[in-house]
């Protein structure tokens, strides 16, 4: 803050902003964000801390709405496990709840839409609402095409023959802002 300044502005960290993300309901509009603070947050001028919120909320007076489009950070494909999974990490906190697993194309090759590949037909997850980290067990109807296609073409088997492409619609941040396609000529 400046000296002599009427407003302060808050820098959250990214800790702080996922914390905040991950509730559903809190911080998404002027009416579902306050702030609490102690006396010793912040002095004037001549020294006097301010009036203590403690009991009662500050409420906000302009709210800028959350309109940063999740990314996909990165995926690891595990299928030597009891259930193969897929552990898809994104760049915020997302809504499990609106996971679509259909939208995944798991592909040989990034820059192609070429053979072989294999469209998830679903899966299940337990993760939570609010974390980066979705984690989807792959169905054996999945597990068992992908197999498969090993045998005729090399899909899934190692880090250079395992790409991951998605349709609009895979995910949703807390805020409902949709994970772009990620399209199968740039698959990741």
């Amino acid at each position: 803050a400046v000296d002599g300044a009427t407003s302060v502005t808050i820098t959250l960290s990214q800790t702080d902003r996922f914390g905040i993300q991950a509730i559903a309901g809190l911080g998404k509009a002027v009416g579902s964000s306050w702030l609490k603070f102690p006396a010793s947050f912040i002095e004037d001028m001549n020294s006097n801390e301010i009036t203590p919120s403690l009991a009662s909320s500050a409420t906000a007076v302009t709210y800028v709405a959350d309109t940063t489009v999740p990314t996909l950070v990165s995926y690891t494909l595990d299928m030597n496990a009891a259930q193969p999974a897929l552990a898809i990490t994104f760049s915020e906190p997302v809504d499990t709840a609106t996971l679509d697993p259909t939208t995944v194309r798991l592909q040989n090759v990034a820059a192609s839409s070429g053979t072989p590949f294999h469209v998830l037909t679903g899966g299940t997850t337990v993760s939570v609402a609010g974390s980066t980290v979705v984690t989807i067990t792959l169905l054996s109807a999945d597990v068992d095409a992908i197999k498969t296609q090993n045998e005729h073409g090399n899909l899934a088997r190692s880090v250079t023959n395992t790409f991951l492409a998605t349709t609009a619609g895979l995910i949703d941040d807390m805020a409902t802002n949709e994970l772009a396609a990620i399209p199968f000529g740039s698959a990741g």
